[in-house]
């Protein structure tokens, strides 16, 4: 941005939950003397008052409220009711914000269990997005990918062990769920261990 644009950078640390926070600069010191000073800024977002976030209707700050003070599940369903509006046209966004808001609503620890509760019950009116999120779609591939993967290579070491390490290297670089899926399958109808090499070989290295 500086170089293209010769706009400043500001580099900013962000804590999502309430912790030990650095300070500003960070200095690293050699033999010589400091070798690097490294400033930047720090956004503690457990200290931000969700309250003004969504009376000043900033929305991209929304998916980020559970970790706020001060939020509550009237404070949410507002909140998700104007994503909702503003992101009408853009179903990719809001159910990835929506996405991000379930995961640290999760793993948030401030928020007295009941309120927790209520929140929870808040977020499930829109449950669907969970599902058309970009975010979580790629998440449960990669974990489809990765599921077949090792089933592939399980099978080929118990039929097949001297070719073991000729699976793993070639199905290890394999993310398309789909495609290992066929995969599978086609090992699964192979005759013999040349046949399974063979196919294993034609692989894209």
């Amino acid at each position: 941005m500086h170089l293209k644009y010769n706009l400043p950078v500001i580099s900013i640390v962000v804590y999502l939950f309430k912790t030990s926070m650095a300070v500003s600069p960070f200095v690293l010191e050699g033999g010589d003397g400091t070798i690097t000073t490294f400033h930047f800024r720090i956004l503690p977002l457990f200290l931000l008052n969700a309250q003004h976030y969504v009376c000043e209707h900033i929305t991209c700050m929304y998916p980020l409220l559970p970790t706020m003070q001060g939020v509550t599940h009237e404070l949410l369903l507002t909140a998700m009711k104007e994503m909702e509006q503003v992101y009408k046209d853009d179903n990719a966004t809001l159910s990835d914000f929506f996405a991000y808001m379930m995961v640290l609503l999760e793993r948030v620890e401030t928020i007295a269990p009941l309120e927790k509760a209520r929140m929870k019950e808040v977020l499930n009116m829109y449950s669907t997005w969970w599902d058309e999120s970009p975010i979580v779609q790629q998440t449960k591939a990669t974990g489809k990918a990765e599921g077949l993967r090792e089933g592939i290579v399980n099978a080929i070491a118990a039929r097949f062990p001297h070719l073991t390490d000729l699976a793993r290297k070639r199905v290890m670089q394999m993310n398309d769920a789909q495609k290992l899926s066929n995969l599978l399958v086609q090992l699964f109808a192979a005759p013999d261990e040349d046949s399974v090499r063979q196919l294993l070989t034609s692989l894209a290295a």
